[in-house]
């Protein structure tokens, strides 16, 4: 939730800060200090919006290399609980894990022999 806070900060700081007497904030600190509740309310419209656009970004996608039908398959199947996910190793990349091919060569340190077939 913390990237999409972020990104709602800096859309709400796109224009010019507030001033007052030589004092400065930004708009998001006004906005979420003066109207708590509608902050948060925009907030959940605006995830709902951005959710809205990135599906239809990914839609568009997926028709025009011919996947549309693929995935609402995959996506079905996975409803009905017959598709099992596997994430690769570059998921944890950011969390210091190394890639999958990193991984099974540093198993092999006392195979050398067999690192270039790996």
């Amino acid at each position: 939730m913390e990237y999409f806070r972020n990104r709602f900060v800096s859309y709400l700081d796109e224009g010019e800060p507030v001033t007052i007497a030589g004092f400065t904030w930004q708009n998001s600190e006004v906005f979420r200090t003066m109207g708590e509740n509608d902050y948060n309310a925009l907030f959940v419209d605006w995830i709902g919006e951005k959710t809205t656009e990135a599906k239809e970004r990914t839609r568009k996608f997926l028709l025009e290399y011919g996947s549309l039908e693929r995935f609402n398959t995959m996506m079905e199947r996975h409803r009905n609980g017959h598709v099992l996910p596997f994430v690769g190793a570059g998921m944890s990349i950011a969390s210091g894990y190394p890639f999958w091919g990193q991984f099974l060569l540093n198993l092999l340190h006392d195979a050398p022999e067999i690192q270039v077939e790996v």
